[in-house]
């Protein structure tokens, strides 16, 4: 049985970046069909708004939804499996982590050693499973840090595929022994450690197409916050790269390509420097 614990879609907003996902729940539920997923939890930032059309997407359909939430806690980012109500953002870790017990949902901690500091750290000890691997994490170290720290701690060990666009559904699922027929029983499983793990980097050409064209969705957005918060070469900078998504799929994307590379080699030796502090918080 295939599980999908970490998905989003066209609901998740960003602050900056106004779709910090670019499909929308159909089109998630429609993918995630034709990898062979049989559980698929929508986990939008912050809201639930999104599971209703996932559902309905579904209908008659041999999936099943599970209503989740990646939810912004005072401490960080926590993922809610399962739950029934949507969990207001601004608590504490603890805090936003019993708010999902007591909707006998699952408590994950997502990228908890991420470079960005938007995981729960250490705190991801208090959670029913910790993410041991998220393709998203391009440093790849933060993986190993946080394999190695699940490890130490024997805490239940899980991978999720954080995916915002359909091609990266299934580069971070679960694998159940056997089918089950509940969100209850899937929890149960997960919570016991019977799930093994099928990971993947996400191809550069999928994160491209993600990154490129959520600024052409947020193009107005993305532009204001440029022009109000930038000054001298940095805001010509910025105007002239977000313009030049208008120009993708083309020629433009070689460039793009170039600066990817850029990125992942800095993202890499910013997590080799910075990691242990990371997880030292």
């Amino acid at each position: 049985m295939l599980v999908e614990t970490h998905v989003h879609t066209r609901y998740s907003k960003g602050e900056r970046v106004l779709f910090d996902a670019i499909d929308s729940p159909s089109s998630m539920v429609e993918a995630a069909i034709r990898n062979g997923i049989d559980v698929l939890s929508i986990s939008d930032h912050d809201t639930t708004r999104g599971v209703a059309e996932a559902k309905k997407a579904a209908a008659g359909k041999d999936i099943m939804i599970v209503q989740g939430e990646e939810i912004s806690s005072s401490d960080g980012h926590v993922l809610a499996f399962g739950i029934s109500e949507r969990i207001a953002e601004g608590k504490s870790a603890e805090e936003t982590i019993d708010a999902i017990r007591e909707q006998a949902g699952l408590a994950i901690a997502p990228h908890p050693f991420d470079i960005y500091k938007k995981g729960v750290k250490s705190k991801a000890q208090l959670c029913d499973a910790v993410e041991v691997f998220n393709p998203l994490n391009i440093d790849r170290l933060s993986n190993r840090r946080s394999r190695k720290w699940v490890k130490d701690k024997k805490l239940v060990a899980v991978a999720g595929s954080d995916a915002h666009c359909k091609e990266m559904l299934g580069f971070g699922s679960l694998i159940l022994p056997e089918r089950y027929d509940s969100i209850d029983s899937v929890i149960k499983a997960i919570k016991n450690g019977k799930s093994t793990h099928r990971t993947q980097y996400n191809p550069l050409s999928t994160t491209l197409r993600w990154n490129v064209q959520r600024m052409q969705l947020s193009y107005d957005q993305v532009l204001d916050h440029i022009m109000k918060n930038y000054t001298g070469p940095k805001k010509h900078l910025s105007k002239w790269l977000l313009k030049s998504t208008k120009h993708s799929p083309g020629k433009i994307d070689y460039f793009y390509k170039l600066l990817a590379y850029i990125g992942i080699s800095s993202s890499v030796i910013y997590s080799a420097t910075k990691g242990r502090r990371i997880m030292e918080m």
